[in-house]
C-alpha cells in the first residue's frame, strides 16, 4: 500500500483542498470537519481534530473568527495550533490532538482562555 502523505492544493476556484500525493485525490471543500477528523488519525502531527469546541478555544485564545466547516478557516486554525504547539513544544506532544484538546476545553469552558495580548484589562495588571 502507498504511503499516505497528504498537501495543501489550491483548486481552480481559488478553494484550499487536501490532496492524497499517493493517489492523487483531491479532498474538496464542504466535506467538513470530518475529513479533518479522519486525517487526524492518520497523521496526528500533521493534522488536527477539528470540531466546535477546538474552534472555539482557538478563537478565545487567539481572539480569531473562525468557523466550523471552512476549509480556509480550518487551515488557518492549523497552521495557528502548529505555531503554538513549536512555541510550547516542552509542555506539549508534537500529537496536535493534545493542543486541540486544549483548545476543546477552553472552548467548552472547562478552563479560561489566557488573556489575550492587546487585552487592556490585562495590561493594567
Amino acid at each position: 500500500m502507498p504511503s499516505a502523505a497528504y498537501t495543501l492544493v489550491r483548486l481552480a476556484n481559488g478553494a484550499w483542498a487536501v490532496q492524497s500525493l499517493a493517489y492523487g485525490e483531491k479532498m474538496h471543500p464542504g466535506l467538513g470537519p470530518a475529513v479533518a477528523n479522519l486525517l487526524y488519525f492518520i497523521h496526528p502531527t500533521l493534522v488536527s481534530p477539528f470540531n466546535t469546541g477546538i474552534v472555539n478555544g482557538f478563537n478565545a485564545v487567539t481572539g480569531g473568527r473562525l468557523k466550523l466547516g471552512r476549509w480556509d478557516h480550518y487551515l488557518s486554525m492549523r497552521e495557528g495550533l502548529l505555531r503554538l504547539n513549536e512555541q510550547y513544544r516542552l509542555k506539549l506532544s508534537n500529537d496536535l490532538g493534545a493542543i486541540a484538546g486544549l483548545m476543546f476545553d477552553i472552548g467548552s469552558g472547562r478552563y479560561t482562555a489566557p488573556p489575550l495580548a492587546m487585552d487592556a484589562a490585562a495590561a493594567a495588571l
